[in-house]
């Protein structure tokens, strides 16, 4: 699954690079489907935790 997070943040010659949060909506969209819920939701709860707060610190 973070291969696919990777893939859709890197530009490639038939795709322009997504923004952060294009990708994570990608993930949402793809967890119960072609990913693992359960895997999609530890892996927001950990990028949440490494986004900076708001102010900056």
């Amino acid at each position: 699954m973070v291969d696919v997070y990777d893939a859709l943040l890197q530009p490639r010659p038939y795709k322009p690079a997504w923004s952060q949060e294009e990708a994570l909506k990608e993930l949402r969209r793809q967890a119960g489907q072609t990913l693992d819920a359960q895997v999609v939701e530890a892996f927001l709860a950990l990028v949440a935790q490494a986004a900076p707060a708001p102010n900056g610190s």
